[in-house]
């Protein structure tokens, strides 16, 4: 057996079993080298303002953390949205318009 596959086996039996503990919710989560915590609950982003019924697809912010960007579809239609956080509340979010045409 190379070196290459009997690393990659070594690795895959020591961080395999770890995963699988944590995404069942099982094992700890580390946060850093030295200190552990438990598993953070699943909260709603912004109830009713950002998170709604329709499909919303995974966010992406702005560097400073006062802009999201996300997308919204129903089955029939999809949108791009923006909503911007004003003192400490999330506004609307409203369609983002494209500067330039998608090629």
């Amino acid at each position: 057996m190379s070196c290459t596959r009997a690393t990659l086996l070594l690795s895959a039996c020591l961080f395999v079993p770890a995963i699988q503990g944590q995404l069942a919710g099982t094992g700890p989560v580390h946060d850093g080298p030295a200190t552990m915590q438990e598993p953070a609950v699943p909260q709603i982003f912004a109830p009713g303002v950002i998170s709604g019924t329709a499909n919303d697809g995974p966010p992406a912010f702005s560097p400073d953390g006062n802009t999201i960007f996300f997308t919204r579809t129903n089955g029939a239609w999809g949108a791009i949205l923006e909503s911007h956080k004003i003192n400490g509340s999330w506004s609307k979010p409203a369609l983002r318009t494209l500067l330039r045409p998608v090629v």
